[in-house]
């Protein structure tokens, strides 16, 4: 029961398969409810439903979520960018990012930015080429710089 009504079953089996098929924030979750053509109030109780169920829990799914862009490869800036695109709170998303591992950032960023340029010719990748792929991947300027400085001048021979 929501707020002293019966639940629509059909619209709670509906949202159980949207989560089903990859974890989902409240944010997501309540978004697709009102495009399948629900209204707010109905959006609002089902995934309030799903909270207090334990289906639904951002602070778990946002926390996840960062560990799972980090071992993909990406930096601060993406791993930001994607919780906001998942809807989560701002200030969830304050909070979830205070646990980002900032002291890591400059190894990661050589580790993405030496799986994507290994040595395929002898001549060492374009400073540009290495820093603007790793910006593009959301790493700090200065992460980025460091390591774009440094595999542009390696000597592969």
């Amino acid at each position: 029961m929501v707020e002293g009504r019966p639940l629509d079953e059909q619209l709670l089996e509906r949202a159980l398969r949207f989560i089903d098929y990859r974890p989902r924030s409240v944010g997501e979750t309540c978004a697709s409810i009102r495009k399948w053509g629900y209204s707010e109030a109905e959006a609002v109780g089902i995934t309030e439903y799903l909270v207090e169920c334990g289906i639904l829990d951002d602070r778990a799914y946002s926390a996840a979520f960062m560990e799972e862009l980090i071992s993909k490869g990406y930096g601060y800036f993406r791993v930001r960018s994607n919780l906001v695109k998942r809807r989560i709170p701002s200030e969830l998303i304050e909070e979830t990012m205070k646990e980002y591992p900032e002291e890591t950032e400059d190894e990661r960023a050589a580790k993405a930015a030496t799986r994507r340029f290994t040595p395929e010719t002898e001549k060492p990748p374009e400073y540009d080429r290495v820093y603007g792929f790793l910006i593009r991947r959301g790493f700090r300027s200065e992460a980025a710089a460091s390591t774009a400085a440094l595999l542009s001048q390696f000597d592969s021979g």
